[in-house]
């Protein structure tokens, strides 16, 4: 069976959506101040690109990277390994003239970013071809500008190997 990439992104954002309840073991939203109201997928640079209202937030995004396969030598039924990176980009933020905004913001993205990391790190099954999944870093240091709110934006690199037939 071949890969199919965007069904692979929307089983990473239905697993995140399916996780933000607090009946979930791993609830993505525990601990917040206000649960995740928005997820999203697209491509690497997505987050950056899009308007997110404050409303909307705490947001997350998951987007495609990049794709390695190592190619067969046997036949049109020959089993390909594949790499595929993306990243899950939580986003946090409170409008100017809160108090204290952009620490309540950057607290809120340390605890965001560490329950998805925890629920990666369950056993769980995105798709019959995917064999492994690793977070390979974590960035806090992303940065966004916007003039009327304080954002915080993590950035958690994620490392999913494949097995597909041809």
């Amino acid at each position: 069976m071949a890969l199919d990439m965007v069904s692979l992104l929307t089983s990473m954002e239905n697993l995140l959506e399916k996780n933000n309840t607090t009946t979930s073991s791993n609830d993505v939203s525990a601990s917040l101040n206000k649960r995740v109201q928005g997820f999203y997928k697209g491509v690497r640079g997505f987050s950056d690109n899009i308007p997110i209202p404050r409303t909307l937030l705490p947001a997350v995004c998951v987007e495609l990277d990049a794709k390695t396969e190592e190619l067969p030598f046997m036949g049109g039924n020959a089993v390909r390994d594949m790499d595929v990176t993306f990243d899950i980009v939580p986003i946090t933020g409170y409008g100017a003239g809160v108090s204290e905004g952009l620490e309540n913001s950057d607290l809120e993205l340390i605890r965001l970013t560490q329950n998805i990391e925890g629920l990666i790190r369950t056993k769980i099954t995105l798709s019959s071809t995917v064999e492994s999944l690793e977070i390979t870093s974590t960035d806090f240091s992303v940065v966004v500008k916007s003039p009327d709110t304080y954002v915080s934006v993590a950035r958690i690199s994620l490392l999913a190997k494949l097995r597909s037939r041809s």
